[in-house]
């Protein structure tokens, strides 16, 4: 019998200040035009913004993004219209455009941490970004998977959990 692995420890990560909260989009989404927390409409979409969101309120400095294809990191309540692109679209978002975007959000220091929600596609275009910030001197991004070793939405939505789970323990 498989046994699943044990969900990563990012507690480190997600607790320490300035850190960069992503999820991505989502491939549902509503028929008009609304605020990117609207607009996806998927269920587990809404669940780990929802997560992520608290776990950020309890982070001093903390920011939280949509990474979408198209417009690349978005704040949750930028309005958006409906689109069909995914990471693998020839006209998704480049990792040159989505550097510069990382740039815009790091503190003066020009480092920023990213807690990553992502899956795989939308991982590797966030790391490509970070390797074009370093070469071109814009950021040092470092990039941690909260995902890592993930086999499924189970999974994912197991370590989503476990972020409001630590928000409550610490706050008792």
């Amino acid at each position: 019998m498989t046994t699943t692995p044990p969900p990563p420890d990012i507690s480190e990560v997600v607790t320490t200040r300035n850190v960069l909260f992503v999820v991505p989009c989502g491939r549902n989404k509503l028929d008009r035009p609304a605020p990117a927390r609207e607009l996806y409409a998927s269920p587990h979409f809404r669940f780990a913004l929802r997560q992520v969101e608290t776990q950020a309120a309890d982070v001093p400095g903390s920011q939280v993004r949509i990474l979408s294809a198209l417009h690349g990191l978005v704040e949750p309540d930028t309005e958006l219209e409906p689109y069909d692109v995914s990471m693998i679209c020839e006209n998704s978002i480049s990792a040159t455009a989505l550097a510069v975007q990382l740039r815009d959000l790091c503190p003066a220091t020009l480092t920023i941490e990213v807690a990553a929600f992502l899956p795989a596609v939308y991982l590797a275009a966030l790391r490509a970004a970070a390797r074009v910030a370093a070469q071109e001197g814009l950021a040092a991004v470092t990039v941690h998977d909260a995902y890592i070793s993930a086999p499924g939405i189970g999974y994912q939505r197991r370590v989503l959990a476990r972020l409001t789970a630590g928000v409550a323990a610490r706050s008792r």
